[in-house]
């Protein structure tokens, strides 16, 4: 079936390719006619030659020639100023410049008779110089246009007229001098144009120059070939010689029927079409055609099917094209949509600004996407715009734009930012209730040593040495734990300070033994000496209590064990070591917490999905803040690595810069060890609400030098202030109390006296004193429970 069907094709191609050659062959046949004239005169002619003498007839048919030339010379001009291509450039020339030599030739018809040669040199001088500017233009054929007018500014046609009528007075002197009859002169200028015609048929063949018009220049010039050889075989008025003039009058009319066809279609040689291209090129047209409304109705397809509306406007902001979402956001048919501005769709007040962007967008070029609101059908929507410039063929500038209806998209977000605040809320509840029982439990513990030795004292007061410190440390203790409640709670304010990552550790695991499970066994571990790290210690205790209670939760309800290892870690330069990320580690000295639990492990996708906000999976553990841990390692400079396989258990490796050039005493400890040299002086404004604590202030305050005023309420410290201040030079205020709360007299009381120094005690944490009072604009800050010590370095900071 293949075969049969093929062979209706091989056979129109077969026929085609022979009625191809057949043309070439009349072709070929038409151009070497004149040579089979030429040699049937010669052969075949009578002795002596039959001459046919008329000077009349000749001088007409010369004139004839001028004019003709005169006139192909100005439509081959004409055809060069529309297209500027350089071989009509001097296509023209030739014409020109044979015309202008070749016109004497009729002109000194009548001097035949007296100087022969002057009759008959311009005949072979015109067609050399003729077929020599053919030869030139065959060399720039193909050439990128020119500048005509500049070439005319040039004065290049004035030269090449001063050039032919100086071609003109040559040719007469030369016919008057002596070597005018030799053969020399005559024969050698015909053999010259037989060369300068064949090799143009060479250059055409070499460069395989075949466009249609074209096709009959080489005709013309194999014509041109042959004339020189009718010349050189006859005599003046012999029949062959007449025969040579009609010959070359022949390729004349040829090439000058090319220039006429260039003129009246492309102004160009090169690009004038044959009959049999422009049915090709039709045809390819016509294809093109189908192709390019297929593509159109393609993209017409594909744009309707998007659900995003999408519109092009043009620079006078019509609407000239839109898809099917966009007739359906505005309820309108292509009708009413196309050709309009649809500014009337558009409230007044917003008009105004949506033809400002697009004027911009149309000047500048520069894409426009931005969100806005836009009123609807009554209904404000919020939107983002897409704008885009483009530039037609012929220069026009349009808009293809875009609207993206965002307006239930920001409302899923803002319920959802709702969602993510609740349900973060109820995981700080959660992990709360997972501390309460631990700390109950430390707390009864704490109250047992403080309640046990307060009784051995009264019993026997010469214990009291060796009581009250153990009082003191059992506070100390449940300060501690109220301190890390905050820090859980968010409540404690972010300080920067040389922190000792052991100290952490121990007591965020003292604190989550009685907490956690009692199947999880968290084991310890510090491999050689810590370097202190810098940080905010709360942030860094909240790593810690949440690596470890995640790892007690992953390991469920079956025995298990949690390892915590500190050690020292150094990464090597040059040596890509990576986070859990993908992130390069720089290098440098870290110090390194490990936390391992033998518990569920984790599959790969909740391996990803693990730090994401608010991501959980409380059934396996693993859900209590991980994003929130990831921030606070990142803002400490840190990396975390992240190690786990479903039911082989999890490893968290969090790496923390090392301070290796400060000494190995943390702020805390050094703290301890400032003077308790130090006593302040003058009179104090003491507030507080409750009798027990304003006593215990009191004596503090009094041992560190001051004179004490006492007020129970901000009411009655504000009229004891307003009576004496002239001498208080200092306050310090509660900020829980019934009446008027520190709060409120902070701002009177700065109302009265801006510089007067005011220090809080709350119990609180500074989170809410920050924000409501403003740092700067407290003196100091003492969160209870305090020592005497603490409150010295805040009195002191105070005046400083």
């Amino acid at each position: 079936m293949k075969k049969k069907s093929s062979m209706p094709s091989q056979l129109a191609y077969r026929i085609e390719y022979l009625t191809r050659l057949y043309e070439v062959l009349i072709m070929v046949g038409l151009a070497v006619t004149p040579l089979l004239v030429i040699g049937y005169l010669v052969t075949f002619s009578s002795t002596p030659a039959l001459r046919f003498v008329n000077h009349g007839f000749h001088e007409i048919i010369i004139t004839i020639a001028a004019l003709v030339g005169g006139f192909v010379t100005y439509v081959s001009w004409r055809s060069y100023q529309a297209s500027g291509e350089i071989f009509l450039r001097w296509l023209t020339v030739g014409f020109l410049a044979f015309t202008i030599i070749y016109t004497p030739h009729g002109l000194f018809t009548r001097m035949a008779d007296h100087n022969m040669w002057l009759f008959l040199l311009y005949g072979p001088v015109s067609r050399i110089v003729l077929l020599g500017c053919f030869m030139y233009g065959l060399l720039q054929y193909g050439k990128p246009a020119e500048n005509v007018t500049e070439v005319t500014k040039s004065s290049f046609w004035w030269r090449v007229l001063i050039l032919c009528v100086m071609v003109d007075i040559g040719v007469a002197v030369l016919a008057y001098s002596p070597i005018a009859s030799s053969f020399w002169v005559r024969t050698p200028m015909e053999i010259g144009a037989i060369v300068l015609a064949l090799s143009g048929i060479s250059i055409m063949l070499i460069r395989h120059i075949n466009s249609p018009l074209m096709k009959f220049f080489m005709i013309a010039l194999v014509i041109f070939a042959q004339v020189p050889i009718a010349f050189i075989l006859a005599k003046p008025w012999e029949h062959l010689w007449w025969l040579a003039h009609i010959i070359f009058a022949g390729g004349f009319f040829i090439i000058s029927w090319g220039v006429s066809r260039a003129l009246l279609t492309t102004h160009s040689f090169s690009l004038a079409y044959s009959q049999e291209q422009l049915m090709i090129d039709i045809s390819v047209h016509k294809a093109a055609k189908e192709a390019l409304q297929y593509e159109k109705n393609r993209i017409r397809a594909i744009l309707d099917m998007v659900g995003e509306p999408i519109f092009v406007k043009d620079n006078e902001h019509h609407v000239t094209d839109a898809n099917r979402a966009f007739y359906d956001l505005y309820d309108m048919d292509e009708n009413s949509v196309i050709g309009n501005t649809l500014m009337e769709t558009v409230p007044e007040h917003e008009r105004e600004h949506f033809l400002k962007t697009d004027r911009m967008v149309l000047d500048t070029g520069e894409p426009d996407i931005r969100e806005e609101e836009l009123t609807l059908k009554g209904h404000t929507r919020t939107i983002i715009t897409s704008k885009v410039r483009f530039i037609d063929e012929s220069g026009r500038r349009g808009l293809v734009c875009s609207i993206n209806d965002i307006t239930e998209r920001k409302q899923a977000e803002a319920e959802k930012v709702l969602l993510e605040q609740q349900l973060q809320h109820s995981q700080k509840l959660e992990s709360l209730g997972v501390l309460a029982g631990g700390i109950a439990h430390d707390f009864n513990n704490i109250l047992g040593i403080i309640i046990g030795n307060c009784e051995l004292t009264k019993m026997n007061l010469e214990t009291a040495a060796r009581n009250i410190p153990k009082i003191e440390a059992a506070a100390e203790r449940g300060a501690g734990l109220c301190n890390q409640m905050m820090v859980y709670a968010g409540n404690a304010p972010l300080t920067i300070t040389n922190v000792d990552m052991v100290v952490q550790v121990d007591e965020a695991i003292s604190m989550l033994k009685e907490a956690l499970s009692q199947n999880a066994v968290i084991k310890t571990e510090v491999s050689g000496e810590i370097s202190l790290i810098k940080g905010d210690v709360n942030q860094l205790y909240q790593v810690i209590m949440n690596l470890i209670i995640n790892a007690s939760e992953a390991i469920g309800p079956e025995q298990g064990e949690v390892d915590v290892l500190l050690t020292m870690y150094k990464v090597i330069a040059g040596k890509t070591f990576k986070d859990n990320s993908d992130q390069v580690i720089p290098a440098g000295e870290y110090v390194c917490l490990e936390v391992t639990d033998n518990g569920a492990g984790m599959d790969e996708e909740t391996k990803e999905k693990i730090f994401e906000p608010f991501y959980t999976t409380k059934f396996t553990g693993r859900g209590l803040g991980m994003s929130a841990v990831l921030g606070i390692i990142k803002s400490h400079a840190g990396a975390l690595q992240l190690f786990s396989q479903l039911g082989q258990g999890t490893t968290f490796k969090v790496y923390l810069p090392a301070l290796l050039n400060e000494h190995n005493m943390s702020d805390k400890e050094n703290s301890s060890t400032h003077s308790v040299s130090w006593k302040g002086n003058g009179t104090l404004l003491l507030v507080e609400d409750e009798d027990n604590v304003r006593s215990l202030a009191k004596e503090f305050l009094e041992i560190l030098g001051y004179t004490i005023l006492e007020a129970v309420n901000g009411e009655e410290a504000l009229e004891i202030y307003k009576n004496n201040s002239a001498e208080i030079n200092l306050v310090f205020t509660d900020l829980g109390m019934p009446v008027m709360d520190g709060y409120e007299l902070f701002e009177k009381l700065k109302k009265i006296k801006s510089e007067l120094p005011i220090v809080v005690s709350s119990g609180f944490g500074d989170t809410e004193i920050n924000t409501k009072l403003g740092r700067d604009n407290v003196a100091g800050v003492v969160s209870k429970p305090y020592s005497l010590d603490k409150l010295r370095e805040v009195m002191k900071g105070a005046l400083l």
